[in-house]
């Protein structure tokens, strides 16, 4: 229908204005590495399952992987929904690497650790902080809890159909495209309405 506008991912409020903002005002100790830095924005329960110790051993080995092989810093941001189980399953993993991870305490440094970081590893149950990390233009890779399937797994296929993101373990052959929902929908609106 004409009247209907539809967004590939999700809306939300993010800009590279306000993560670049947050980025200047960021503390110790997500302040700039001298390493390569790579975000880590993690989840973990949603209404199609519920993420394990085993799910977590998985995400830590990869990471450590990630890091060493790329020698990057890792900031690992963890969501409402990753259980706090979570953190001595991935301390372990990654005890041969450089990392920080944020407790949950003081300001949430998600935004800036954006700004600040070179690329960044989403866990796929979340479609929300997927198209947050593709905003930035950056390299963004998927990494998966437990298998998607459904909706979801369409999804995150569209969006490395289209270039935005890839799976952890692949590797971008072009720049990322920048996926900017809001803007872009906000700009039909205005269309539509013939503002």
């Amino acid at each position: 229908l004409p009247h209907i506008i539809v967004s590939k991912a999700s809306l939300n409020r993010l800009s590279m204005a306000e993560i670049a903002k947050e980025a200047k005002g960021l503390e110790r100790p997500y302040r700039r590495s001298k390493k390569a830095a790579t975000a880590v924005m993690i989840g973990g329960h949603n209404r199609r399952y519920k993420a394990g110790a085993e799910d977590f051993s998985r995400l830590g080995e990869a990471l450590a992987v990630y890091a060493k092989t790329h020698q990057r810093h890792l900031y690992l941001v963890p969501s409402r929904r990753t259980p706090k189980s979570a953190y001595p399953i991935l301390a372990e993993k990654l005890s041969c690497v450089s990392y920080d991870y944020w407790d949950g305490k003081g300001a949430n440094p998600y935004p800036g650790i954006l700004g600040v970081a070179d690329d960044i590893i989403v866990t796929s149950d979340s479609v929300n902080m997927v198209s947050e990390a593709c905003l930035t233009g950056k390299p963004v890779y998927v990494a998966e809890l437990q298998k998607e399937t459904g909706r979801i797994a369409a999804f995150h296929e569209m969006m490395q159909e289209q270039g935005h993101c890839r799976p952890l373990g692949a590797s971008f052959t072009a720049p990322p495209a920048i996926l900017d929902e809001t803007k872009d929908i906000a700009a039909k609106v205005r269309r539509a309405l013939g503002l």
